[in-house]
C-alpha cells in the first residue's frame, strides 16, 4: 500500500468524522490535516477507542464501532 493510498484513505474514511471536532483540537493539532492526525494516530486510537471514550468528550456521542475499525486499519498503514 502506498502513501496515496494511505492519504486517499484518510481523506474518505477518517476526515470527514474527525472534521467535525478539528475547531475544540485546533490548539494542539489539525484534525483536518493528513499529517497532523497521522503524527498523533496512537493518542488518538487509544482516546476513541477507549471506555468509555476520551474522545469525543462527553456529552457528544461516541464515535461508532466502525469508524473505530476504519481509524485503526488507517493507522496500521506505511506512512509517507
Amino acid at each position: 500500500m502506498s502513501t496515496n493510498d494511505s492519504k486517499k484513505y484518510f481523506n474518505d474514511n477518517i476526515k470527514p468524522t474527525l472534521q467535525q471536532f478539528s475547531a475544540e483540537m485546533m490548539w494542539r493539532f489539525n484534525l483536518a490535516k493528513y499529517e497532523d492526525v497521522y503524527a498523533n494516530r496512537v493518542a488518538i486510537y487509544n482516546q476513541i477507542s477507549s471506555q468509555p471514550p476520551g474522545m469525543p468528550p462527553a456529552p457528544l456521542t461516541p464515535l461508532s464501532s466502525q469508524f473505530i475499525e476504519n481509524f485503526k486499519t488507517w493507522m496500521d498503514m506505511p506512512a509517507g
